[in-house]
């Protein structure tokens, strides 16, 4: 799981890193960043059930995505943001009971810049967009998936996202650490096998912190023989 992990953060990297350049020789200033990072939460009706089942509590979930933006003016920057979060639980006596979590959302992002120079850069933002979410329960008397699923191509469920950050670096590569709070309430949700009617909500919300890279867009000009 870790390996396939790493093999896909790479892979995105290296598109963030040829949709930049391709779009900064086209004279299109286009920022990518990649960050993972940890979101603070209490989802209370899941961890209620998880203690019944043994489980541990859900407290730390994990995220990777990237974003990419473009400045509509020298102050203001819009674009997408794709998340994947996950957590994964199990019985400290058994292992073989378990929980696992699956979210991916994708948000329109706007960001306002307070500072940037040669070494940092300060900004604000916020986000709307929609996520579609899985938990697997694995147990000897549930055994079963909660989602909240839409069609191929859409997402489910709402969420919104704001907060700031700060990258540090020269140039065009920056090392960023972003902070905020993350709205990220799931209900509606469909359930399959054994699973019971005790989870209603899975509530993700809660503070978030990532750290990663920031590749700042370039003018084409910078292209230009000379």
């Amino acid at each position: 799981m870790k390996t396939r992990l790493l093999i896909q953060m790479v892979a995105v990297a290296l598109v963030c890193f040829s949709c930049e350049s391709a779009f900064a020789k086209l004279n299109f200033p286009v920022k990518a960043r990649l960050f993972a990072g940890v979101t603070n939460t209490n989802p209370a009706q899941v961890n209620s059930e998880l203690n019944t089942l043994g489980i541990s509590d859900m407290k730390n979930i994990a995220q990777y995505g990237m974003e990419l933006t473009y400045p509509l003016a020298a102050r203001f920057e819009v674009g997408v943001r794709y998340t994947w979060r996950s957590d994964h639980e199990d019985d400290p006596t058994n292992i073989n009971n378990y929980a696992d979590l699956s979210q991916n959302s994708a948000m329109l992002v706007a960001r306002i810049p307070f500072l940037k120079s040669k070494f940092i850069r300060v900004d604000g933002f916020a986000g709307l967009g929609g996520s579609n979410t899985t938990l697997n329960l694995n147990t000897p008397s549930q055994n079963g998936e909660l989602t909240r699923q839409a069609a191929t191509g859409w997402f489910a469920s709402p969420c919104t996202s704001y907060g700031g950050s700060v990258a540090i670096g020269f140039k065009k590569f920056f090392v960023v650490f972003e902070g905020g709070y993350e709205s990220n309430k799931v209900t509606n949700l469909s359930r399959s096998s054994s699973i019971n009617n005790n989870i209603q909500t899975i509530d993700l919300s809660g503070t978030y912190f990532t750290v990663g890279l920031l590749f700042d867009g370039v003018n084409a000009t910078e292209y230009d023989y000379q």
